[in-house]
């Protein structure tokens, strides 16, 4: 059990469950599950389904046959790196570099959104 301050309920369970892309490893969405201390843990199968209704509603653009998910430690993620799941042993990793999604994406892109909000 994490411990508290006075007062504050302990941490008893803090999970990541990661929605990625299965052929390259491409993180889709992450969904982090905390319990506290007189809380109710979520099975795995209900995180999993709730992270997957969240990226399937977040991210219309992917398909849900090629989403897969994992568990990963929340202490593996580092603030402000890119990251991706080794496909071998399904571990969240840091990467160099953005993975591009594997089809284009509809829509405005990203260079054309921000030209507009420096006109503003």
């Amino acid at each position: 059990m994490i411990s508290s301050s006075a007062g504050t309920p302990a941490v008893v369970s803090d999970r990541l469950c990661v929605v990625y892309e299965r052929k390259t490893g491409r993180i889709i969405h992450m969904h982090r599950a905390t319990t506290l201390e007189g809380g109710l843990i979520p099975e795995d199968d209900k995180v999993r389904v709730t992270a997957l209704e969240h990226a399937a509603r977040l991210h219309k653009e992917e398909k849900r046959e090629h989403m897969e998910t994992t568990f990963v430690d929340p202490k593996t993620y580092k603030a402000g790196a890119f990251h991706k799941i080794d496909l071998k042993t399904r571990k969240l990793i840091a990467t160099s570099q953005i993975l591009k999604f594997s089809k284009p994406r509809s829509g405005t892109s990203l260079k054309k959104r921000r030209s507009r909000r420096a006109t503003r």
